[in-house]
């Protein structure tokens, strides 16, 4: 789990499984939009790269701070919600493993999120983190809303299916998908939100040809369905 205070008090920095690491030269925590409009702005005419870092739970190197980095922890949060419509809209650096119980006094939930809850949303969004199940699309997936600090330093704002060209295309909104940071720092995120559900796990250990026998049948006939494989023992967990 993301510790600010070992993110402020190291000098370096590496992703959670420590294949990539740097020695940037600056560590900001802006608390605000116009905070980190400043900071762009600051580093775009000193010509210094900023890189959000999110949780560094990605094994790419696409979050590797070379000259300043940048973490959203103290933007977190709810900012809006629509009953109606079903929409969330969540600060950028909110961590999935608090969604959660922020949804849940509102009645809503996730559709889907991946095995491991320590990113930020807006990492996760970025980098296209999945869950599982095969009617079921990728955090990115429900995000119909953005809004983003460009790399001069101004706010920018796009909803899904807006700004579409003469075929019908949003390549604009097909862009921020997965957007790998390239197009600036995510500051809100708004998210189409389910009613609130419950799951129950079952897990089972199958030698690998029974496995992948059932494959297709069990992928579809449970909303979730995972596959651990144990090399050198032929055993899967599922």
């Amino acid at each position: 789990m993301f510790s600010l205070s070992e993110w402020q008090n190291s000098k370096d920095w590496q992703n959670w499984v420590g294949y990539v690491t740097a020695t940037p030269e600056e560590k900001l925590t802006p608390s605000s939009v116009e905070e980190l409009q400043d900071i762009v702005k600051k580093a775009r005419i000193a010509k210094k790269r900023v890189r959000v870092t999110g949780a560094a739970h990605s094994f790419s190197g696409c979050a590797k701070p070379e000259e300043i980095a940048v973490s959203l922890h103290n933007m977190r949060g709810i900012v809006a919600v629509d009953r109606e419509a079903k929409e969330v809209t969540l600060q950028a650096g909110t961590y999935l493993h608090e969604i959660g119980e922020m949804l849940r006094e509102y009645g809503f939930a996730l559709e889907n999120m991946g095995d491991i809850q320590y990113q930020s949303i807006a990492g996760s969004v970025s980098t296209g983190t999945h869950g599982t199940g095969v009617t079921l699309g990728s955090v990115a997936n429900q995000v119909v809303a953005w809004e983003w600090v460009g790399g001069t330093g101004q706010v920018h704002t796009h909803r899904r299916g807006e700004a579409l060209d003469e075929d019908g295309n949003n390549e604009l909104g097909n862009a921020l998908h997965v957007s790998l940071g390239m197009l600036g720092i995510f500051t809100k995120l708004t998210i189409k939100v389910v009613e609130l559900y419950g799951l129950r796990e079952e897990s089972q250990v199958f030698d690998f040809e029974t496995g992948l026998a059932q494959f297709y049948d069990a992928s579809h006939a449970h909303r979730h369905m995972e596959w651990f494989l144990f090399p050198g023992t032929n055993k899967l967990q599922q």
